[in-house]
């Protein structure tokens, strides 16, 4: 789990006292102005501020290779790396998250303002020393946004663990995939068209298998290509 920053303690009653400072956004704004915080390497979650740069060479191999994948299955100009995003309202002065990738719904040419969760495809987090903070503090935060697709990829288990179906601030549908499976973002979809005013293949499903709809995603990535 990334370190936590507290407010450094000056007298005795403050050694006692357990309670952490919780920043704003305009507080962080105002130490990096002042030049006492580095607000590249920190992020802003729930009024914590975290240590950004404690991240290893597994977490950085796996969030290029999620960059790389993204890119081929999107464009270059719809994913982007470490960006900071918008959350729900009253998130809003508290946090502030740059989650490992985002796919856009759109270039990100045609931004002039904050990336908002209506603005976003996907959101990838990569997990090391962080999961338990991803799949529980940083979840819950998404899904108070109702951010619609929320992967975090498990470095050490080997997996991607896709949350969707956000309400009431809790992702409704939770499954984990190994290296054996494959992902399609729910924002990818390829559809099957006729040819020639025809179709090219007719197929018949029995009562007890699933049918997934011509316009449903296809478009996947396999789990293993992932951990290079």
């Amino acid at each position: 789990m990334p370190n936590v920053l507290i407010e450094p303690v000056n007298n005795q009653l403050e050694m006692m006292c357990s309670h952490r400072k919780r920043w704003t956004r305009d507080e962080v704004r105002a130490l990096a102005e002042a030049g006492t915080a580095d607000i590249e390497r920190l992020e802003l979650i729930e009024g914590e501020l975290y240590d950004t740069m404690g991240k290893g060479v597994p977490h950085m191999l796996i969030v290029h290779q999620m960059v790389e994948l993204l890119r081929e299955m999107f464009g270059s100009d719809r994913v982007v790396q470490e960006g900071s995003i918008e959350v729900e309202t009253g998130d809003r002065q508290t946090s502030e998250p740059e989650p490992d990738a985002i796919v856009l719904n759109r270039s990100v040419k045609s931004f002039t303002k904050w990336v908002t969760a209506a603005d976003l495809s996907l959101l990838v987090e990569v997990s090391d020393s962080s999961l338990r903070f991803d799949l529980n503090i940083k979840a819950n935060l998404y899904a108070r946004a109702c951010i619609a697709d929320y992967w975090v990829v498990d470095v050490k288990a080997r997996r991607v663990i896709v949350h969707r179906s956000p309400s009431e601030g809790r992702f409704r549908s939770v499954a984990s995939y190994d290296v054996t499976e494959s992902i399609a973002p729910l924002a990818a979809p390829q559809q099957s068209q006729p040819q020639d005013g025809r179709y090219t293949a007719i197929t018949s499903f029995a009562a007890s298998e699933s049918v997934v709809p011509s316009g449903a995603p296809q478009a996947s990535i396999l789990v293993d290509t992932l951990f290079v």
